[in-house]
């Protein structure tokens, strides 16, 4: 099958889709289709993206690196991305590829983000669906009012079933717009954490008043200057 041809046989028993880039060339080859598609036009990479789509309608799980280096190749991720954001399970990548997504499948249950990119909004989340949430270069801790209810106005957010977190915050203090615009104070439930990681933690964050349980087995958590005491929680 020629995926960028005019057939397309459907892998409708396709679960995972796996998008990597190489590094960007000095000019744009006819050995990578969406590079050389952006000398021409948005209609054509966002016509790429439908083609994959149409080939592989039933994709869960979806893994992408390398998308940054090129708009080509940003705007073929968030075509790809905007289709199939009512049914991940698994998304893991840069936040940008999440960009034109309001709102995630609420059967999303694993998410690993890189928020190295500037001026992009995190889409709302379902937290009450995720078991695993892994993010990293977070610019500042307002982003938490985008878990659980739609209402932003919500002060409590559950993390009912998450049972690994791993964050990574900037090593120096946010110098970007805030993810949200917001100062509403909250409060963080994970009554089924088993482990905890936070490299460069703000020193008030929600996180570190967080309502747990005693299945919290491993806790390892650093601020700026080192390290915070399990106690600290």
């Amino acid at each position: 099958m020629e995926l960028f041809g005019a057939d397309v046989t459907p892998w409708v028993s396709a679960r995972a889709l796996r998008i990597i880039f190489e590094p960007q060339p000095t000019s744009p080859t006819l050995n990578n289709p969406i590079d050389t598609a952006e000398l021409h036009n948005e209609d054509r990479i966002t016509a790429l993206a439908g083609t994959v789509v149409k080939c592989m309608p039933n994709v869960t799980r979806m893994h992408v690196v390398g998308a940054n280096a090129s708009s080509g190749r940003h705007t073929f991720v968030n075509a790809v991305s905007r289709a199939y954001a009512n049914q991940y399970v698994l998304f893991e990548g840069s936040l940008s590829a999440l960009a034109p997504t309001p709102t995630l499948s609420s059967t999303l249950t694993a998410l690993s983000v890189d928020f190295n990119c500037s001026g992009t909004l995190l889409p709302h989340i379902c937290s009450e669906s995720l078991r695993y949430l892994h993010m990293t270069e977070i610019p500042s801790d307002d982003i938490w009012q985008k878990f659980g209810c739609a209402d932003l106005a919500d002060t409590d957010i559950w993390f009912n079933d998450l049972e690994r977190l791993t964050l990574v915050y900037q090593t120096k203090g946010a110098d970007r717009s805030p993810i949200i615009n917001s100062e509403i104070d909250v409060q963080i439930h994970f009554p089924q954490l088993r482990q905890l990681s936070i490299e460069n933690c703000p020193a008030d964050s929600p996180l570190l008043r967080a309502k747990t349980s005693s299945m919290l087995k491993y806790v390892h958590i650093t601020d700026r200057s080192g390290k915070i005491e399990p106690a600290a929680m």
